[in-house]
């Protein structure tokens, strides 16, 4: 696990697959690992815009690639692991990836909204707050 100024990123090499887990069961999880992820960033993005942090803001470009890097795993274990499983698990494979088609998009929204509030952010964070200024963007961030 990553930590960066109190905020913690799961890094993906340390979710590797162990040997005796059935590729089925491990991309479910991983695509559980995702929603969470998915989670954690939606709620970085709302309370980095909402006390203007700078550090929040800027932690989604790490989530955005762990989502990334999920959904590459996800893509390549599904196309072999489908093969080897009965219909049901199919069916779940077939739903992890559905799944994280979802979750990637989002990420990459939150990403895009991240890098659009960075400007205000950091802009908020550089006056030198003797006019009032919003109760959301605190200049002691």
């Amino acid at each position: 696990m990553l930590e960066r100024e109190g905020i913690h990123l799961m890094s993906s090499a340390s979710l590797e697959n162990p040997a005796a887990e059935p590729a089925h069961k491990h991309l479910v999880r991983r695509t559980v690992e995702a929603c969470r992820l998915a989670k954690e960033a939606a709620g970085a993005a709302a309370e980095g815009i909402a006390t203007g942090s700078t550090i929040l803001l800027n932690s989604l470009r790490q989530r955005e690639r762990e989502l990334d890097a999920i959904d590459r795993e996800i893509d390549d274990g599904v196309t072999t692991a489908i093969t080897e499983v009965d219909p049901a698990e199919a069916r779940e494979l077939l739903a992890c990836m559905k799944f994280m088609i979802g979750l990637e998009r989002i990420g990459d929204l939150l990403l895009s909204f991240a890098n659009g509030a960075l400007p205000l952010a950091t802009s908020n964070r550089q006056s030198t707050c003797s006019a009032p200024t919003p109760k959301w963007i605190g200049c002691a961030i």
